[in-house]
């Protein structure tokens, strides 16, 4: 009653109903801070002030209380989720990606740390960040997958056009280098000529006499004197 007669000898004013208040209550915490809100004419700032102190003055709400006081900026936001996540690693990567703007480099170096670190991560990281490039494709496969020989090849051929040439040689590399490859090469790259042809049938036969016969014949244009060439020698030259 002694609030109430206050309030009302003032006036009934507002500041006097927050004062009837506090003391009607106890005086708490809880009252002071709502009594300092209205007083303040309800002010955001002070609401905020009032969220934290009721709440304990937690990590937690003062965050919230900065980020309510700053405007709900993209930078309060991020700085809020990083505070509130307990300050880890991943959140102040996340922070740093938006307060750049989130560019496609921020959102890379994001999943690479998030990730540990991972060459895998790394790779792709400077694939992005290189405008996703055939080439640096290329470069990401072959280090993902331990600098092969075979992604070697495939680098090579893909950082060349694809070309015939260097269709060749992914194969005759991924097959071990073989003497078969080799003349496939060599034919493929003179452009599959008959004389190429016939010296691959020969060394892939393993240089027999036959084939060297038949090389000679093919080479020479298939004359009758090749063939009676070749017929004789096939036969052991006899009569």
């Amino acid at each position: 009653m002694f609030v109430l007669a206050c309030w009302i000898l003032n006036g009934g004013s507002k500041q006097r109903f927050v004062l009837a208040c506090l003391m009607l209550n106890g005086g708490s915490n809880q009252m002071f801070v709502i009594a300092c809100w209205i007083l303040n004419g309800g002010s955001k700032q002070r609401f905020v002030l009032t969220c934290w102190i009721v709440n304990g003055g937690s990590k937690q709400m003062f965050v919230l209380a900065c980020l309510i006081l700053n405007g709900g900026s993209n930078q309060m936001v991020v700085l809020a989720c990083w505070i509130l996540n307990g300050g880890s690693k991943q959140r102040f990567v996340l922070a740093c990606l938006m307060l750049n703007g989130g560019s496609k480099q921020m959102f890379v170096l994001a999943c690479w740390i998030l990730n540990g670190g991972s060459k895998q991560l790394f790779v792709l990281a400077c694939w992005i960040l290189n405008g996703g490039s055939k080439q640096m494709f290329v470069l990401a496969c072959l280090i993902l997958t331990g600098g092969s020989k075979q992604m070697f090849v495939l680098a090579c051929l893909i950082l060349n056009g694809g070309s015939k040439q260097m269709f060749v040689l992914a194969c005759w590399i991924l097959n071990g280098d073989s003497k078969q490859m080799f003349v496939l090469a060599c034919w493929i790259l003179t452009g599959g000529s008959k004389q190429m042809f016939v010296l691959a049938c020969w060394i892939l036969n393993g240089g027999s006499k036959q084939m060297f016969v038949l090389a000679c014949w093919i080479l020479n244009g298939d004359s009758k004197q090749m063939f009676v060439l070749a017929c004789l020698i096939l036969n052991g030259g006899s009569k």
